[in-house]
Parts: C-alpha cells; sequence; structure tokens
C-alpha cells in the first residue's frame, strides 16, 4: 500500500523529495536510467510478479485497504509481516462535516469571522494498528492475530521517543517498532522490541548509515534487519 504520488520500488529516485522543479528536470536523466537499471535487475525481476501496488489518497481509503490487506495475509499466521511505515496524520475532517459547497470569505458574507479568520475543527483519526492483534479498534476481530507486525515512530524531540515507541508496543501489541528522529531519519533508526529476557523491559537495536558504502541508503539497512528479525521470530512461533 502507498500513497498515490510517493516514491516507489525500484523507481523512487525517479521522484527525489524535496527539490524544486529546476532540480527535478535536471536530474531526471541520471534519475531515469538509474530506474532503469534498477527494474533490470534480478531482485525486480523476481519481486515483479509478487509485488501487488495498492495506492489511497485519504485516510480513510488507507484505513479500509489496511483492513483488507491484514485480513488478507491472516492465513499466513507468523509467516507475515505487516509494515507500517506509513505517516498518517493524527487529525483528519470526517466525510460527513466536509462542506458541501466552497468555504466563502468574509467579504462574500459566508463562513468566514468577522476578522476574515477561519477555525478548522479537526476530529482525531481512529486509532485502528491495535486491530490487527485484536487490541482495540477494527470493530471485531483481529485482522491477523498471528502476524509479525512492525509499526513506525517519528518524533522530533529524542527525549520521549523511546517511550513513545515502548507505547505502541504496550498499547497496541506490536512485535517491533522504528523509532526515528526528523533531523535524522535518513541517516539513523533504532529498532525497538520488548527484550526476550524480561518482558518489562526494552531492546534498543541502533542503525546507522556512518560507516555505509557510498549509496547505500537507510532503507536497504532497515528491510534486511526486519526480514532477518521476522524469520527468527516466525521459526520460534513455529516451534
Amino acid at each position: 500500500m502507498h500513497r498515490a504520488g510517493s516514491a516507489f520500488p525500484f523507481a523512487r529516485r525517479l521522484l527525489p523529495p524535496a527539490v524544486s522543479p529546476e532540480e527535478w528536470l535536471r536530474s531526471l536523466g541520471d534519475a531515469a536510467a538509474t530506474a532503469e537499471r534498477e527494474r533490470a535487475t534480478a531482485t525486480f525481476s523476481a519481486c515483479a510478479p509478487r509485488l501487488l501496488a495498492l495506492p489511497f489518497t485519504a485516510v480513510s481509503e488507507y484505513l479500509a485497504l489496511l483492513r483488507e490487506a491484514s485480513c488478507a495475509l491472516a492465513p499466513a499466521g507468523a509467516r507475515a509481516m505487516v509494515c507500517l511505515a506509513a505517516a498518517v496524520s493524527d487529525f483528519y475532517v470526517p466525510d460527513d462535516a466536509l462542506p458541501e459547497h466552497k468555504i466563502q470569505s468574509a467579504a462574500g458574507g459566508g463562513d468566514t469571522a468577522a476578522d476574515g479568520s477561519l477555525t478548522l475543527q479537526l476530529q482525531p483519526v481512529p486509532k485502528m494498528l491495535g486491530a490487527i492483534k485484536g487490541l482495540g479498534g477494527g470493530g471485531g476481530a483481529a485482522w491477523a492475530p498471528r502476524a509479525f507486525v512492525v509499526s513506525f515512530k517519528l518524533e522530533t524531540d529524542s527525549a520521549i521517543l523511546l517511550s513513545k515507541a515502548a507505547g505502541a508496543i504496550a498499547k497496541y501489541g506490536v512485535d517491533l517498532v522504528c523509532a526515528n528522529l526528523l533531523q535524522t531519519y535518513k541517516r539513523e533508526v533504532t529498532v525497538v522490541t520488548v527484550a526476550a529476557s524480561d518482558g518489562d523491559a526494552l531492546s534498543t537495536t541502533p542503525l546507522s548509515l556512518d560507516g555505509a558504502a557510498d549509496g547505500v541508503e537507510m532503507e536497504e539497512l532497515l528491510v534486511g534487519e526486519l526480514a532477518a528479525r521476522h524469520a527468527r521470530w516466525a521459526g520460534e512461533g513455529e516451534t
């Protein structure tokens, strides 16, 4: 599942983030060549028949797709991994609260206050993360109770990062949290789990690009780590 217009596997360099249109046009030739080389690799050839891309735009679409995808994976049991990397907003405007017509300015005698200001009231996005394992949300049975669930926690304050990650594990029953800071998320991430020897303690494993070869990206290190941890976890669950 991916937000429409976001970076996409094997073609992500075609859409470099946070660049001006001029920079993007200048780099398009090299980026296209790189993306084509990636698509021609054995890795892409092996993944292509098994890669089902489901785009979404609104949060309501995301939540509906998350439920359907998780339920579809449920028969795989511990062999399934649900990796929730989408940065979903904490607040939204429900469909039934959207205005039917264009919001009018004060000059038009419409919706804004006398001074021209506009107050927007947002509602919290439903917390559906726990529904995957059956710990709240979803309005029914667990979607994929035996899946290995990975969530992400992005903060700007390092003082609360690990406590937020621990909260996701305790409240929603996720198996692993990828915790990172906005300032350094492209170069550093901390993998947070419950310590095997003490169910009340956290185990943290920092991953960093420091010392990595040129051209290696954070996603490569992280995906490899997640795959290895899931394989160990699934093997233990089957024995």
